[in-house]
């Protein structure tokens, strides 16, 4: 601890800012802790249920491939049955490898030859960029992912450094890891083997893809023999990989990706600050199988695959992994440029320099471009700590009090909802999922385009659903939701930033059902938060 002040001070700061939010954050949400996310419910209920049951699902009887990080799912189902099932677990545990993270990459600056002020202001920009603090109370895998893809990057420039500086042992362990922590990482452990292989460490290469892509068959082939399909429902559903390869297609791809980098400015400043200094190292002919150069390819090749194949954003989660790498790149890279770099794991402080010695031609345009840098990203960062307590109050308001209401007045029966967490989480009942993500039929009807408001209503005969919530909206797209639903009435929450939608609506999908979830809604008001505006539309016999 004493050694690496820069690492202790930046976590000391971390944790708290984590205070300050968390206790903004439980003012506005009626004293309790509240997630900003409803997926964080996702995976606690599955957990649960794994950790109670041992099925990976949200009921013991039924299995569901709903996880897009069966590591994170599988970790808190370990803490529920060591711990029991608990609110606060995905929190505390993202705390620690918060901090563990910034221990990690303190580590490897240090060894890198980064001196402690230099390394104290780039962990404070990790901390920003990526940005940490709400990861954290997002309760879900990306802290996690962001450790191992660091760990991943770093043990992959070892194995590639001329000698290789370690076993390639490390390299294979991670890749399995990493592949379990978010699919997207196959992108990481595919590059990292064409790396592998351009070193002709054919075994090593060999055996980053079967160890990274064992797991992710395995629980294929349990997810098909369970009648789902090879892969989670939310990868297939929410990735981009085309229907066909054509030009059309392809330009449908590059299209989407141009899209994604306009509405997210700090993925192209960070891409280009770091495509910039591998090119400069390059042309003053700097080794690219270095670690500046590894961290720096691998970087920018998985963001391309990201923006491609994948998403950005959404809370600030899908991308900060690469945020984190992508900044370990920059300050690995601009390291390297004006002093000779070390190997990764000999320490080797930086020379003094001499009183007469003139400041080096990149000191300023460095500091301008770290400026610059720091102006997108970690505006950026900034803007995703303040909105965590917005958003809980959010889910608070909206994702809470419909688990609530199905508990009081819907325990048991079989509901259909559009965002199915903190309902598996607080209530009890037998869930349609008309999104998809936890069904496998809905799934297949929207892969196959044949999802309608006539099948939905079939699938909801079939499953004997009583009632839906849902955002309208969502179901433009499917041609609307079934004729034959009633209307009841309408929750409307005030400066929505993270839900689906400022209202969610409730239907009664017979017409016998329109009078009880009308009663039901009317006596739940008194419940409701003062915030939320509550409408019941039905009027008797219409």
């Amino acid at each position: 601890m004493r050694r690496d002040r820069p690492a202790v001070a930046a976590a000391l700061l971390l944790l708290a800012v984590l205070a300050a939010v968390g206790f903004a954050s439980v003012r506005l949400t009626g004293g309790r802790f509240v997630y900003p996310l409803d997926d964080t419910y996702i995976h606690m209920a599955m957990a649960r249920t794994l950790a109670g049951s041992g099925t990976w699902g949200f009921a013991p009887e039924s299995f569901a491939s709903a996880s897009s990080s069966p590591l994170w799912t599988s970790l808190l189902a370990l803490a529920y049955a060591i711990l029991g099932p608990g609110e606060i677990a995905p929190l505390v545990l993202n705390a620690v490898l918060a901090v563990v993270l910034v221990f990690v990459v303190s580590s490897l600056f240090r060894r890198f030859g980064v001196t402690p002020r230099e390394r104290f202001l780039s962990l404070l920009a990790i901390i920003l960029f990526a940005p940490l603090a709400p990861l954290v109370f997002c309760g879900i895998e990306h802290v996690l992912h962001a450790l191992l893809a660091v760990l991943f990057v770093e043990a992959a420039a070892a194995a590639l450094r001329p000698p290789p500086s370690s076993s390639p042992a490390r390299l294979l362990v991670l890749a399995p890891l990493l592949a379990m922590a978010r699919f997207e990482s196959l992108f990481l452990l595919v590059f990292a083997a064409l790396l592998l292989a351009a070193r002709k460490r054919f075994g090593a290469a060999g055996g980053v893809l079967a160890l990274g892509f064992a797991p992710v068959a395995a629980l294929g082939l349990i997810s098909t023999a369970n009648g789902w399909f090879f892969l989670p429902n939310s990868v297939l559903l929410k990735g981009r990989l085309p229907d066909a390869l054509s030009l059309a297609a392809a330009g449908e791809l590059l299209g989407n990706a141009a899209a994604e980098v306009w509405r997210n400015p700090h993925v192209l400043v960070l891409s280009a600050a770091a495509a910039a200094v591998l090119a400069l190292r390059l042309r003053r002919k700097r080794p690219l199988f270095e670690p500046a150069g590894v961290f720096a390819v691998l970087f920018l090749l998985g963001m391309a695959a990201q923006v491609v194949f994948a998403h950005l954003g959404w809370f600030y989660r899908y991308e900060a992994y690469l945020m984190v790498l992508g900044t370990v790149a920059l300050v690995f890279g601009t390291r390297g440029l004006t002093a000779a770099a070390p190997p990764l794991a000999t320490p080797l402080p930086p020379p003094p320099a001499s009183p007469g010695a003139a400041p080096s031609p990149l000191r300023l345009p460095s500091l301008l471009a770290l400026a610059l840098l720091a102006a997108v990203p970690g505006w950026r960062g900034i803007r995703a700590t303040a909105e965590v307590p917005r958003a809980s109050r959010n889910i608070y308001e909206q994702q809470i009090q419909v688990a609530a209401f199905l508990r009081a007045h819907y325990s048991g029966d079989a509901v259909a909802l559009n965002d199915i967490g903190a309902a598996q989480w607080y209530a009890r009942f037998r869930c349609l999922d008309l999104w998809g993500l936890a069904d496998i039929d809905v799934a297949r009807a929207r892969l196959a385009k044949t999802y309608r408001p006539e099948t939905m209503a079939a699938f909801a005969a079939r499953a004997g659903v009583r009632i839906a919530v849902v955002y309208e909206e969502w179901f433009d797209r499917f041609g609307g939701l079934p004729a034959g639903w009633v209307k009841v009435g309408r929750w409307t929450i005030e400066d929505n930033i993270v839900c689906g939608g400022p209202t969610v609506a409730f239907f009664a999908v017979r017409p016998e059902e329109a009078g009880p979830l009308a009663e039901a809604l009317s006596d739940f008001q008194a419940e409701l938060p003062p915030r939320v505006l509550s409408r019941i539309s039905w009027k008797g016999g219409r």
